[in-house]
């Protein structure tokens, strides 16, 4: 028997600020000495939690199940979770609620749309040497057709697109072989894990919980840690050696230091931006894999090692 309690908005706001709170809390550790993926795999139960405004309740029977049972069961708790959504909805969000939601998402995608355009203004198609082609295709291996600019107005690397993915990159980081390597791996890598669609599912969830400041707070953190995640990857793609480590550790600094001499450009949060912080170059500078128990084995098991 399935049965969905509505929780209230008082209630669901102070669930919502102890889950966001104990994941900031712990983040930094795990992102030093846990798995790769244990920090992502918590922001992904947070945002499951933002999307589902009920606490569901499973009461299965003490006599075993059927087969034609086991099969339905999840279509029939997809189904009642739609119904029970669209009978409260006026519960859930007051008109008044709704329709500074729309205005903010409006707001949202006007502005992304702004940023996209200003970014992707005047580029230059470029095109690499057949061996870092053959080198990216073995070490991130992707299906989608990957374009590569040139736009010196921006002060690091970004990436766009979805189906149809852009990488734009300045003259400074074409000309050194080493860190076009690493750059091109790093955002190669947020291509195959579709980051950018992680960024607009975070950032439209920002826009529906625009009145609580720790969803703002969760957001900036989330996106901090998709890039330590693509960090650790991009190491082990590249060999998992110390040697690996210390040249891409170097390429960030460089990133980073040049970054600064430029002008300051914000670029829109929903382009994966290889802007390296110090917090993230001490943390791959000491990520460790240890054992913490629980934890460990469900991280393994929903997100096996790539």
């Amino acid at each position: 028997m399935i049965q969905l309690l509505q929780i209230g908005l008082l209630e669901r706001g102070i669930l919502i600020v102890a889950y966001i709170t104990l994941v900031m809390v712990i983040r930094k550790y795990l992102n030093r000495y846990g798995l790769k993926h244990s920090v992502m795999a918590l922001w992904g139960i947070v945002l499951l939690r933002l999307t589902i405004p009920y606490t569901v309740l499973l009461q299965l029977p003490t006599q075993e199940m059927g087969v034609i049972k086991v099969i339905t069961f999840p279509i029939r708790f997809i189904s009642r979770i739609t119904v029970n959504l669209s009978e409260h909805i006026s519960l859930i969000l007051p008109e008044v609620n709704r329709i500074i939601i729309m205005i903010v998402l409006a707001a949202y995608i006007v502005f992304q749309i702004l940023k996209a355009n200003k970014a992707l203004k005047n580029v230059k198609e470029i095109h690499i040497s057949k061996k870092l082609q053959s080198y990216l295709m073995k070490t991130v291996p992707i299906k989608r057709t990957v374009k590569i600019f040139i736009n010196n107005d921006l002060k690091a690397p970004v990436t766009y697109g979805i189906l149809y993915p852009k990488i734009i990159l300045q003259d400074r980081i074409m000309r050194d072989r080493t860190m076009l390597k690493y750059v091109l791996v790093h955002e190669m890598t947020h291509i195959k894990k579709f980051d950018i669609v992680r960024n607009h599912l975070k950032n439209i969830l920002v826009c529906i919980y625009w009145y609580n400041p720790f969803v703002w707070l969760m957001s900036v953190y989330i996106t901090e840690d998709l890039e330590v995640l693509c960090d650790k990857l991009v190491v082990e793609r590249t060999g998992n050696k110390e040697q690996n480590k210390l040249e891409y550790m170097y390429v960030m600094f460089q990133v980073l230091t040049q970054g600064q001499k430029k002008e300051k450009a914000k670029i829109a949060d929903t382009a994966m931006k290889l802007n390296p912080t110090v917090e993230r170059m001490v943390i791959l500078k000491t990520m460790k894999i240890r054992k913490i128990g629980i934890l460990t084995m469900i991280v393994d098991y929903f997100f096996p090692q790539q």
